[in-house]
């Protein structure tokens, strides 16, 4: 499984799907077969990710993410040079609807077409209906992992007007509370894990539990080669 540093250019490539791993995520996503991995840029959102990436493998990396610290200033101000719509689906309707209005009033020109919370679990067809029906042309998705991944390869597979998708994981839960979701402090010292570990009960699970037995896996699989 490849993984890549963002760059504009990018947007321009026939892939159209853009993801984000981290080390909760990595052996989630690593289990589908090389066929539906194939479809994604991949990115580390992850700081400990990029450096134990960056010590066993020969292509160095930089950490990416789908928030305002990294991607989506450039996304949307992309978006509204090139005049794309926008589909934002994930969240509590609530939260979707507050993000949307966040986004708005920070990029006035942003066309955000089309809305949607992130509970939408057998009813994917429905939502993609709705977005070939307005022609949208970006698709962002906070859904979790994998589920996030398998809409936005639907996404793919059906929308003949989409020029690229990203997930997004908590962005829009994120900003629907403070738009400047992450403290400068945080921010600035790659500690933006430690902000959500005393925020959130799941972080700290996956902190204290996941991490670990990522990192254990991928330096074995690494040193024997596999």
């Amino acid at each position: 499984m490849k993984i890549e540093t963002f760059d504009i250019s990018m947007l321009g490539k026939e892939k159209k799907l853009h993801t984000f791993i981290n080390p909760y995520s990595f052996y989630i996503f690593e289990k589908y077969d090389e066929r539906f991995k194939d479809q994604f840029f991949i990115y580390s959102d992850g700081i400990s990710l990029v450096k134990i990436h960056n010590f066993f493998k020969e292509n160095n990396i930089k950490r990416c993410s789908f928030d305002f610290t990294s991607l989506a200033p450039i996304i949307f101000q992309y978006s509204i040079e090139k005049q794309l719509s926008i589909g934002l689906v994930g969240g509590t309707s609530d939260e979707v609807k507050v993000a949307a209005s966040v986004l708005k009033s920070k990029y006035p020109m942003l066309n955000i077409s089309f809305i949607h919370h992130g509970f939408i679990k057998g009813s994917e067809i429905d939502v993609i209906n709705e977005m070939i029906e307005l022609e949208v042309d970006i698709v962002i998705a906070g859904l979790g992992t994998p589920f996030q991944e398998e809409f936005i390869s639907k996404c793919n597979q059906y929308m003949n007007s989409l020029k690229f998708a990203f997930t997004c994981g908590g962005f829009i839960s994120q900003i629907s509370v403070n738009e400047n979701y992450f403290h400068p402090f945080f921010d600035k010292l790659h500690l933006r894990w430690a902000q959500r570990f005393v925020r959130h009960s799941y972080v700290r699970k996956r902190v204290l539990i996941d991490y670990p037995r990522f990192f254990i896996k991928y330096i074995w699989n690494n040193v024997n080669g596999k």
